[in-house]
């Protein structure tokens, strides 16, 4: 059954609910908390946009939602190569399973991450290599 509902932010849409009037009002109400799509899209952009000129990132070529698509995965690659501590736990992993030698330091990895992300300014680069962003990527062989 869909239900027209107005979200908060003052756009009105329609949802598709099921089951029993108390849990369709209940989905309802909770709903309408929420921002209509695209408005949630367009905040959702716009934190990119300021975390990414935060973090000091150089610009990315491409086109505009390639750059918001390698933005994303720009800060959240960032955000979860920057816990040192499970980095260097990681490490061990991949040298006690011989991926990466032993003198291999976390600085040295630490230091490949920080240049890469601060040298590659192609939102391709960024979009071809998701979700291979671990500490072996960025072992240099």
């Amino acid at each position: 059954m869909f239900e027209k509902i107005t979200y908060s932010c003052g756009h009105e849409g329609e949802i598709e609910v099921y089951g029993k009037a108390d849990k369709r009002n209940y989905i309802v109400s909770m709903k309408e908390r929420d921002l209509c799509p695209e408005c949630y899209k367009k905040q959702q952009q716009e934190i990119t946009i300021k975390e990414t000129k935060e973090s000091g990132f150089p610009e990315l070529s491409g086109s505009e939602k390639q750059i918001t698509w390698a933005n994303q995965i720009r800060l959240n690659a960032s955000k979860d190569l920057s816990d040192t501590e499970k980095n260097s736990r990681q490490l061990k992993l991949l040298k006690l399973i011989k991926r990466v030698p032993e003198e291999t330091t976390i600085e040295e990895i630490e230091k490949e991450i920080k240049n890469y992300f601060e040298t590659k300014n192609e939102a391709k680069e960024y979009i071809d290599n998701r979700g291979k962003y671990n500490l072996e990527f960025f072992y240099k062989k």
